[in-house]
């Protein structure tokens, strides 16, 4: 306990009457008496009157936490001029102000940067709602969007929220408020011995710890995006496509005859590998008009199983040829619960100028015809850096 006499000698030392200042002056006062005491003893008894005036300016400050980080930071001028130790004089500083420093931050709301909003301040405390939005497609990087308190709205995909500083450079272009890439969090590491008792001073809940540290961070946002989010379901642009082939499949006119197929664009019926080939034509309809990509429809029919089985390798088309006539295909697997059953099936094509209902004009358009049979190189799953590149068939 603090020889209440030598804390009002400190008490007294002081000439300012801003907490904060004072605090460094105890600290000043600390450093002098030090040097001029005599044995372990006398050095203990300066250590812990200085402690507890720094305490009792504390309690009477409008903002303890401030004027006890102000005696810390004197306390290595003071350290230098006792030739003593810095950690000595924080101790003693630690020892008297208790819990006071921890209690005046909890009822502030939690630690504070200096300036500006933290990150994950912001976050905590400015954050209404997450909408994860997730397309029908089988193949999907769903699409987060954040929305704040005063109208803020930001899109994130591709896992961008993963990303510390690119992430605040997404929210802080899109909020007037001052947001600084520092974390409030961060100043529970000086006041912490342990990383639970940091967890329990950080921001949120303690099982998600703020921190800008890889994993930390990971953490932190994945447990807030758990606690605030909902999920919306939109229709995805290959789900699109596929129901347009599915709708010109249903309605359309197939033929078991693949000469015929192959002359008159048609869609051809394989009753013995229980397949129906589609015309590229008709995927190219299909993908123009929702601004996806054949190669992005290949990759969600393989992921739903629709494909050929009895394709080598990753291949989903088949180029043919018959006389003059060349054309590819997509092979689809018939059995497949998604693949519907024409409305009409042929066994020849009688009228040379009748078509598939379910083909356009121009289905055997030469630029997807080979000059011999060969199925298509790309993959039946391909690699995900090329599925949405809008990339055609080679």
């Amino acid at each position: 306990m603090a020889d209440d006499t030598l804390v009002e000698e400190y008490l007294a030392a002081v000439t300012s009457e801003n907490e904060t200042v004072a605090a460094s002056e105890v600290m000043d006062t600390l450093g002098d008496r030090l040097k001029e005491a005599q044995g372990a003893g006398d050095k203990m008894r300066e250590l812990l009157a200085a402690g507890d005036a720094v305490a009792q300016l504390a309690e009477q400050a409008d903002d303890p936490p401030k004027v006890v980080s102000a005696a810390r930071d004197a306390a290595g001028d003071a350290a230098q001029v006792a030739s003593t130790g810095k950690d000595r004089i924080v101790e003693a500083i630690d020892d008297a102000v208790g819990d006071l420093e921890e209690q005046a931050i909890e009822e502030a709301g939690g630690y504070r940067v200096d300036h500006g909003i933290g990150l994950d301040r912001f976050l905590e405390e400015n954050l209404e709602e997450i909408v994860v939005q997730r397309s029908t497609d089988a193949v999907d990087d769903p699409v987060l969007r954040w929305r704040f308190d005063q109208g803020e709205r930001v899109e994130t995909d591709d896992g961008l929220h993963f990303d510390h500083y690119h992430f605040f450079k997404k929210l802080s272009a899109a909020t007037d408020r001052r947001l600084v890439t520092e974390l409030a969090s961060e100043k529970a590491e000086d006041h912490s011995e342990n990383r639970e008792e940091y967890a329990r001073k950080s921001l949120g809940p303690k099982d998600r710890p703020w921190s800008r540290e890889n994993d930390l961070w990971t953490r932190a946002i994945t447990g807030l995006v758990e606690e605030r989010s909902r999920t919306e379901t939109v229709l995805g642009p290959r789900t699109e496509a596929w129901e347009s082939i599915r709708a010109r499949i249903e309605s359309g006119r197939g033929v078991r005859d693949l000469d015929d197929a192959v002359t008159h664009g048609m869609i051809y019926v394989e009753e013995d590998l229980d397949e129906v080939w589609i015309p590229t034509g008709m995927v190219s309809d299909a993908v123009e008009n929702v601004e996806t990509s054949r190669r992005a429809l290949q990759s969600e029919l393989a992921e739903r199983g629709i494909d050929s089985k009895e394709l080598s390798g990753n291949g989903i088309s088949e180029a043919v040829r018959s006389g003059s006539s060349a054309a590819r295909f997509w092979r689809l697997d018939a059995t497949h619960d998604e693949v519907p059953e024409l409305e009409t099936v042929v066994d020849e094509a009688d009228d040379p100028t009748e078509r598939s209902a379910g083909a356009a004009e121009g289905d055997d358009r030469s630029d997807d015809t080979e000059t011999s049979n060969g199925t298509e190189t790309f993959g039946r799953a391909p690699d995900e850096d090329d599925e949405d590149d809008g990339g055609e068939e080679e």
